[in-house]
């Protein structure tokens, strides 16, 4: 199947935007070239540039309404993201907790990998987890979701609450 990507506006940014039919396969913030940056991702899938069809997603995304997304991931990396999207708003964990949390406390790095191969990671929120040397898209980045989470209006938390218990993978809720 063709990924469809576009560059779009987002209240953190430029944001790249990657959808694989009707379903959200990458919502994150340009790192590099954008085609560079989904490579990057792990989506190797042929490309095909639609701005609009972006826009149109990122408007849903940072809206807070429903996304179905279509992450492909492993049943390790699957636990791992249900983990994160427990993380109360506002709230930070670090991979250690995620790794006591779902019983592999020797796991730490294969947590940190899992958080890290996260295409999805707006959505299935790795800027609450700390790691020791920064965050993917920056610190500035990271600051501004985590000060989004926590700023008034309470409206804005209880939108991104909303929309992490009700987003989808392939059909089915973590």
């Amino acid at each position: 199947m063709k990924l469809v990507y576009g560059i779009a506006p987002s209240p953190f940014g430029q944001c790249l935007i990657a959808l694989r039919g009707d379903k959200l396969a990458y919502p994150g913030f340009l790192e590099a070239e954008a085609v560079e940056t989904l490579r990057g991702a792990g989506l190797r899938e042929a490309l095909s540039r639609n701005d609009a069809a972006a826009a149109t997603a990122a408007e849903r995304v940072f809206a807070g309404q429903p996304v179905e997304t279509d992450a492909r991931r492993t049943a390790f990396q699957q636990r791992v993201w249900a983990e994160l999207l427990k993380i109360p708003t506002g709230e930070t964990r670090t991979y250690s907790d995620i790794a006591r949390t779902i019983g592999k406390s020797s796991a730490v790095r294969a947590v940190g990998t899992a958080i890290g191969r996260n295409p999805i990671s707006y959505l299935v929120p790795c800027h609450g987890v700390v790691r020791s040397d920064g965050y993917r898209w920056g610190l500035t980045v990271k600051e501004k979701l985590l000060a989004t989470e926590n700023a008034p209006p309470r409206k804005s938390r209880e939108r991104l609450n909303d929309a992490k218990r009700r987003i989808r993978f392939n059909h089915l809720y973590l």
